[in-house]
């Protein structure tokens, strides 16, 4: 097993070749800052740096998601679907079994938000935390899918929601508008009463489920790192750690593993232990490989 962490230099410098016509594959090509990914969820810099890129130079506000390709959009309604892999998904606690896919692709308003959580986080390793709640708090790279379910338990999504900035209860967001050809939209605005979504013009939405990047050190999968992840660490380490049935192995050991050297031991758990602040794992990203 080995993993590495994402810098925002890897997720950017990418995004800038895309927009020139070279391939993502070349990223080191570019030269930026290499802040580490998980400083993004504290540090508006990282995001304005971002958005110049995506909203400024390549998905321009009004232009339509529906080339075909990723990495490009339109002036012109209509056109070819386009679609990105949708990555691993598990459920929270690292779970797989929950109502939708695990993996595949996507497509239209889902597809956007996840082509920027891409570019923005360099990962491709998700959570997805089901439905509204009160304790649910809207954090920047949260991708908020909305909608229906009908009677069989069936998601029918009508706006995934990449959110950039959040300010208390209230976000801002990028989506595709599913209902006008995906077009693109940036800076409109949400926030989050009692767990449920209330857009800028007042109305009570369904959120259906929330998917975060997988960040390294949250060894239990609850997307936060805490000192109880030092506790799971500790026993990934010791062969003690009790999964379910259902819960990914996989998924606990990369997360546990922080130093990329493909074992989960002390020098794991003594990371997690002096660097976790704020829920996150100073200096330490992201996910990108189990």
């Amino acid at each position: 097993m080995k993993k590495t962490h994402s810098k925002i230099a890897a997720a950017l410098s990418a995004a800038v070749l895309a927009v020139s016509g070279a391939s993502a594959l070349q990223a080191s090509a570019v030269s930026l800052s290499p802040v580490s990914q998980n400083i993004l969820l504290h540090e508006p810099s990282a995001m304005s740096m971002y958005l110049h890129v995506e909203c400024g130079l390549r998905f321009l506000n009004g232009n339509y998601w529906n080339t075909g390709d990723v990495n490009t959009c339109s002036t012109s309604a209509g056109g070819t679907t386009t679609y990105i892999s949708a990555g691993q998904v598990r459920g929270g606690g690292y779970t797989t079994t929950y109502s939708g896919s695990h993996s595949g692709a996507l497509s239209g308003t889902a597809g956007f938000a996840r082509k920027l959580a891409v570019d923005y986080f360099g990962t491709d390793h998700y959570i997805r935390m089901g439905g509204a709640g009160k304790n649910f708090q809207a954090r920047v790279g949260d991708q908020i899918a909305l909608g229906t379910i009908d009677r069989n338990g069936n998601y029918n999504i009508s706006q995934v929601d990449f959110v950039t900035k959040v300010t208390g209860s209230s976000f801002e967001f990028a989506y595709a508008d599913k209902d006008d050809s995906y077009k693109i939209h940036w800076f409109d605005t949400a926030s989050i009463h009692n767990g449920a979504y209330l857009d800028a013009n007042g109305n009570l939405l369904q959120i259906l489920y929330v998917e975060r990047p997988m960040q390294a050190g949250d060894v239990n999968g609850d997307t936060k790192v805490d000192y109880q992840d030092y506790i799971s660490a500790i026993k990934v380490a010791n062969n003690t750690y009790s999964y379910a049935s259902n819960v990914d192995r996989q998924f606990v050991r990369a997360a546990a593993n922080v130093n990329c050297d493909g074992i989960v031991n002390g020098a794991d758990y003594g990371i997690i232990l002096s660097n976790f602040n704020g829920g996150v794992l100073n200096n330490y990203g992201f996910v990108t490989s189990v």
